[in-house]
């Protein structure tokens, strides 16, 4: 009765919803990196001096050099959005260390970090292939979200309400509660 009897919200509540949490609807900042693991730090360092100054050509020196060393290769496939990480770790998002995601951030598109990211047993070397920078969800996209949440929330504060005023309207005898036994005997763990 109660969730047909509460009106879901109109369409100026729901935009001020949106209005009033505007930076929950806010897609961060996105990367999308190539990521190359040297088995050891010598190793790494004559890989980025490979790398590093052929500015015009590092893609292609990246890859060569890539496969030169014998390191995992990167990806040469264009990337999507849903590979890219944020500057802090989303749930559900694949693992990339915070230093590495760290490097990312500070790299521009399209280039090389100049240096080694060392974690735990070993090093990363890091390529920013491509990314797109912070943008509004549009409310056309929440809307309906937005619209459940709210009526979800005046349901449940209408419940609430019917609650407290049953308890207020209901008596207890406090003698009677006085005379109830107690006599259920719980099992032995």
């Amino acid at each position: 009765e109660v969730e047909r009897d509460v009106a879901p919200p109109s369409g100026a509540q729901v935009r001020a919803y949106y209005e009033a949490h505007r930076d929950t609807y806010r897609a961060p900042a996105l990367r999308s990196a190539d990521l190359l693991f040297p088995r050891d730090e010598e190793g790494g360092r004559a890989a980025l001096a490979a790398i590093v100054p052929n500015v015009r050509r590092q893609g292609e020196v990246w890859i060569q050099t890539a496969e030169r060393l014998g390191f995992a290769g990167p990806r040469r496939q264009p990337r999507v959005l849903t590979d890219a990480i944020a500057a802090h770790a989303r749930e559900g998002e694949l693992f990339v260390p915070q230093p590495v995601r760290d490097a990312i951030f500070a790299t521009e598109i399209g280039a090389v970090h100049p240096a080694l990211v060392p974690f735990e047993d070993g090093f990363y070397m890091v390529r920013v292939v491509g990314g797109v920078e912070p943008s509004d969800v549009p409310l056309e996209a929440v809307r309906e979200n937005i619209r459940a949440l709210l009526h979800a929330e005046a349901i449940d504060a209408r419940v609430t309400a019917l609650v407290a005023e049953a308890l207020a309207a209901a008596s207890i005898a406090d003698e009677a509660l006085e005379r109830v036994e107690h006599t259920a005997e719980y099992p032995e763990p």
